[in-house]
């Protein structure tokens, strides 16, 4: 089992865990509480293509980023 600690909220302490097909977020937080969020693969995989997705969707800055492939792609 593959994890790491990160610090995301001021109240909060991260355990990222990731298992073959799952990634699980686990948060404890100052007050006691745990929270947790489970993301599961559905097992399909995607090609370059999918990068163009990922930065149309959430890149906020302008301009170009190339890959060291050679791939060029725009964001918005």
């Amino acid at each position: 089992m593959s994890y790491s600690l990160a610090h995301h909220r001021d109240e909060a302490v991260m355990v990222a865990i990731a298992v073959p097909g799952e990634r699980w977020e686990i948060e404890f937080l100052g007050d006691g509480s745990v929270d947790v969020e489970k993301f599961v693969s559905h097992g399909d995989i995607a090609g370059e293509e999918a990068l163009t997705e990922l930065f149309d969707r959430f890149s906020e800055s302008e301009g170009t980023i190339e890959w060291a492939s050679g791939v060029t792609l725009a964001s918005r």
